[in-house]
């Protein structure tokens, strides 16, 4: 009779994703993950195809929170709300913040254009803003952004 599995894809991505917010990526190894769980690095890759796989299920379980937490309202002005936004994603979660946007373990590239993107879609429910160019809103972010930065250090 074989044996139940009692590690799960999620157990495992759970694991993975909170040694990214307690330790950043630079701790992100099949090791590190199966010895927080208290297993071999088996379950890992019998679940995922290697690394690269878990590593990127862990950046669409952050880019899914992002997306969740870019929702939130603060205010009736949906600029500072998404100046809030970071500000709170920083102080709550300042080593994922640091992996996100900071270090180069997620692919700057990539985190940059999503979080340009959902900054949009937040900055264009703002009315003053819908005269704007395109290049002109991706200045509004970029200088908030840089604002935000002063902010939380």
């Amino acid at each position: 009779m074989a044996r139940k599995k009692t590690i799960t894809r999620d157990h495992i991505l759970n694991a993975a994703y909170n040694l990214v917010i307690a330790e950043d990526f630079k701790k992100f190894t099949a090791r590190n993950i199966a010895a927080s769980m208290g297993c071999s690095t088996q379950p890992i890759y019998l679940e995922f195809a290697n690394m690269a796989d878990l590593r990127q299920a862990v950046v669409d379980r952050i880019k899914s929170e992002l997306t969740e937490r870019f929702q939130r309202t603060y205010t009736d002005d949906p600029l500072i709300d998404m100046a809030l936004t970071y500000i709170d994603f920083a102080i709550e979660n300042n080593s994922l913040y640091q992996s996100v946007f900071v270090e180069d373990h997620l692919g700057v590239d990539d985190m940059r254009q999503f979080a340009m993107s959902a900054a949009l879609k937040r900055l264009n429910k703002y009315d003053s803003v819908k005269q704007l160019t395109e290049s002109q809103k991706n200045n509004v972010i970029t200088g908030a952004w840089i604002v935000l930065q002063g902010l939380r250090t």
